[in-house]
Formats: C-alpha cells, sequence, structure tokens
C-alpha cells in the first residue's frame, strides 16, 4: 500500500506514515518491524512531525523510486522531522539514494545492512542523532535551502565519489577511517596542486620572483655583477648601460639590478667605470694612483680636462645647446658617445690619456656633471675660458670708497691694470705679471684719494681698453 503526503503538495509518497500535530498530541512507542516495502515513490516509512519512542527494526526497505525534491533526486528509507528518541536497528536498505534522512531529529542508527545505497544517513547539522554503523563511510557537510532557509545537512556516503558529489565547496570529507580529503587549488578533491609561493594555483613560484629567482625576494642575494645579458662582463654589456644612462634604450628591472654594481640605487657612469675597469684589469685602469679631484676647462667650442691622478676618468655630463650644435669626441678615450634630443645632449667619457673631452660646432653650456674613477665619484670644478680679451665696468660705478674691476682672458697672458687721475699720473698698479686664462676680477679701494674722476686702464698684448670711474664721497 502506498501512502500520500497529507495535507500538502509534496511529490513524496510512504508505505508507512506516522506523525503528530504537536509536542503534546503526537505518536509515542511505536514499533514498525517485519516490513518489505518497495516499488513506492519517496519513502518508505516516514515519520512526519512530532513523533517520540519510535522504533524501526527487522524491515526490507528497498527500490524505492526516486522523486524530484528541492531540485535534487530522493528515494530514502526512513526519513523524520523532528523525532525523538528514534531508533533504527537491524533493517535492510538497498537501492536507495539515502537510507535514513533525520532532520532536527535525536536517537540512534546502528547495525543495519546497506546495498547501493548512496548516503547511508543524512541528519541536520548539529545532529543528535548516533550513527554508529561498522562500515566504511565518508562524512561530508552541505548547505540546503529548505523553505526559505539555509541549513546544513551532515551526511555519512556509502563512497568517497558519493561524497565529493555532495560536500561543499571548502570543507572536508572525513572517512571512517580518521582519512580527511579535501579539495586542491583547482577545486579537486584529493588533487595535489597546490598554491606556489606566489599565490598562484599550480604555480612554478616565477610570477613573485625577484631578479635572483626568489619567491617574494628582495633582490639581496643577487645582482650588481655587471654582467646584464649573461655570459660574463664585456662590451656588449657597456654598451647596454650607455644606452641606459644616455637615454637611447631602457633597461628591465632585473638588467637595472645587475648594471647597478656599486649598489647605490642608480645607473652612471660610475657603474660604467666599474666595467671598464673589470675588463682592463687593474694594471690598464692604473689604480695605484687614481685621481680625487678633475678640472673641467671649457673655452669656446671645446672641453678638456685636468686631474689630480692617473687612470680611467669617466665623465657623464648634459649639455645644452642651440639645436644644430654638433660634437666631436675625442678618439682615444675607451669610451665615447653621447645622444642629443632637441637642444640636449646626454655624453659619456671614459678616458686615461690626454686632455681633450671633445670639440663642438657651436657654443655649450654644462647643465650637469658626475665625473668619478673605478672606485669613486670625484670632485668637478668647472673652469670656463673667455673667448677674447675683456675689460668689464667697473661695481659699482660711481663708488665710495671700494669698487670690483673684472676682466677677462681667453689665454695666459701679461697683464698690467692701472688707475690713473686726470694728469694722467699712474695713482694705484692693480695687476702687474702673468695671468691664467680665464675670468678675474680685482678691488681698488680708494679710501685715501679724493672724490672725482679717474681711470682704470687694462694692457694685455695687443689689448688696450680704459674705463672712467666716479670718485663720490
Amino acid at each position: 500500500m502506498t501512502l500520500s503526503n497529507p495535507s500538502n503538495d509534496s511529490p513524496l509518497s510512504y508505505g508507512i506514515l506516522a506523525y503528530g500535530n504537536s509536542e503534546t498530541e503526537m505518536p509515542m512507542e511505536s514499533t514498525f518491524s517485519g516490513n518489505e516495502i518497495y516499488g513506492i515513490s519517496g519513502a518508505a516509512i516516514s515519520l512526519g512531525s512530532y513523533t517520540y519512542s519510535t522504533t524501526i527494526t527487522g524491515n526490507d526497505l528497498h527500490d524505492i523510486i526516486p522523486v524530484d525534491f528541492l531540485g535534487e533526486q530522493l528515494s530514502t528509507g526512513v526519513q523524520s522531522e523532528f523525532a525523538a528518541e528514534l531508533n533504527i536497528s537491524g533493517n535492510t536498505f538497498g537501492n536507495l539514494y539515502i537510507g535514513t534522512s533525520l532532520l532536527v531529529s535525536q536517537g540512534s542508527v546502528s547495525d543495519n545492512t546497506y546495498s547501493n545505497v548512496v548516503s547511508l544517513h543524512t541528519a541536520t547539522h548539529p545532529s543528535y542523532v548516533i550513527f554508529d554503523e561498522d562500515i566504511d563511510w565518508w562524512q561530508t557537510f552541505s548547505t540546503l535551502d529548505y523553505l526559505g532557509q539555509e541549513i546544513v545537512l551532515v551526511s555519512y556516503a556509502s563512497m568517497l565519489e558519493y561524497a565529493i558529489l555532495s560536500a561543499d565547496d571548502g570543507s572536508t570529507i572525513t572517512g571512517s577511517d580518521g582519512n580527511v580529503t579535501v579539495q586542491d587549488c583547482t577545486g579537486e578533491w584529493g588533487g595535489s596542486a597546490e598554491v606556489d609561493e606566489c599565490g598562484v594555483c599550480s604555480g612554478d613560484n616565477t610570477s613573485c620572483a625577484d631578479c635572483c629567482g626568489v619567491p617574494n625576494g628582495d633582490n639581496s642575494s643577487c645582482g650588481g655583477s655587471g654582467d646584464i645579458n649573461g655570459g660574463g662582463i664585456d662590451i656588449t654589456d657597456i654598451i647596454m648601460v650607455l644606452d641606459a644612462v644616455l637615454e637611447i634604450a631602457d633597461l628591465d628591472e632585473c638588467e637595472a639590478y645587475e648594471a647597478d654594481v656599486i649598489a647605490d640605487g642608480s645607473i652612471n657612469i660610475l657603474d660604467i667605470l666599474v666595467m671598464v675597469q673589470i675588463i682592463l684589469g687593474d694594471d690598464m685602469a692604473r689604480t695605484n694612483n687614481v685621481a680625487t679631484s678633475v678640472e673641467l676647462i671649457q673655452r669656446a667650442n671645446q672641453l678638456s680636462y685636468k686631474s689630480d691622478g692617473d687612470g680611467l676618468i669617466g665623465f657623464e655630463l648634459t649639455l645644452s645647446h642651440n639645436g644644430n650644435c654638433e660634437f666631436n669626441l675625442n678618439s682615444d678615450a675607451f669610451v665615447a658617445d653621447y645622444h642629443t634630443s632637441e637642444n640636449t645632449t646626454k655624453m659619456i667619457i671614459i678616458i686615461n690619456e690626454g686632455d681633450d673631452l671633445f670639440t663642438s660646432t657651436g657654443d655649450f653650456e654644462i647643465i650637469e656633471v658626475l665625473a668619478g674613477t673605478s672606485l669613486s665619484a670625484i670632485d668637478v670644478n668647472i673652469t670656463i675660458i673667455p673667448k677674447s680679451f675683456e675689460l668689464g665696468d667697473a661695481f659699482p660705478n660711481p663708488f665710495n670708497p671700494v669698487t670690483s674691476l673684472s676682466f677677462s682672458l681667453p689665454e695666459s697672458q701679461d697683464i698690467i691694470l692701472k688707475v690713473y687721475n686726470l694728469q694722467g699720473r699712474t695713482i694705484e698698479t692693480l695687476v702687474n705679471g702673468n695671468m691664467e686664462a680665464g675670468y678675474h676680477s680685482v678691488v681698488w679701494d680708494a679710501n685715501s684719494y679724493a672724490s672725482g674722476v679717474y681711470f682704470v686702464k687694462m694692457v694685455a698684448g695687443d689689448y688696450v681698453n680704459t674705463q672712467k670711474l666716479m670718485l663720490l664721497k
């Protein structure tokens, strides 16, 4: 006989149905034994809401026809809701989706026999039903939307494959032998894929590796070798760094880390100098008497230098000029190259012999300069040599009683600088002797002279110039 579910439109029907109306009106101490129930849709034995002290034993419950319930196929040997003191033992369950489905119930399930049952036992979690079967099972947890409420079910599958089908993602499956099965990072249960140190599933630790190949590293275990492209330091490495400094081409992060030979966080002439020294060796680089300072001498359309030591000296220059200016670099330099962009030129020169650095076809101004040896950066002084002899305007003029007289020499020259009164007599000789090329100035203190007009006269070779001075006291 098949019983339908009374008073609702549930698709489930039953071989045996027992239920109460409330906690005070319910069937108590019922026993269902010796029944064979099969061929019905839904559940063989159903205990609806509110039953107490029910015993189900010695029954053969098999081949229940599955029905669609909450979007899942369901065929159950015994099901219950709000059942207390329930004892299910000594039964045979066969060809079912679920052996016992006991929701919000309390009792025990033990000593039953199962054949081709997907889930031996299912209960709401936390469960107050003792499941004590001496067979292999795999415990799973799954979440179900039941009548608008989210409930958690604990189930005991008869095979690991069945457990995998019902378990929530991210949960665990625990076998009766204590073994635990979890998902790997790809979602495969029992899989071997792992998240690498970069946080990438099945990764090889390369996505977050530093330039040394260390995952999440800080580049501290390598770098600074100068060997940018592998195979040892050679001219190709120098060219790569040279192009980077001259802004012709960029280095990637790891190339730049290898190029930073002196480990100061930047790529410049100092790194190139060390690389050149490594290639040439200490003897060729002359590291015994290393310069500590250098003077750059800028003449009309020419730049030369003087240093206080021997060996390699490197210059990294930034020049400003008009757009038509071209440069001819010293051909004897170990490294010499430049790159021009509009009115700005970046230049690298490494040299150890001679004084000249380059000549130009037009005027230029040194905007930035960094000079160094293979050991360190060195001090740089810039001397600009004038293009011509010139006596500058006295300042202040008129004055009282001190004024400054400036003049320029394009070359080393004997010079006479004298002050005359209105009668043409020499009253003060400010300079009389040889002076180096450059810009110079002297001060005339006229405190001992009366107010009036005076003249200052400069003679340097063929150059002669006179300027009127006004002393006002």
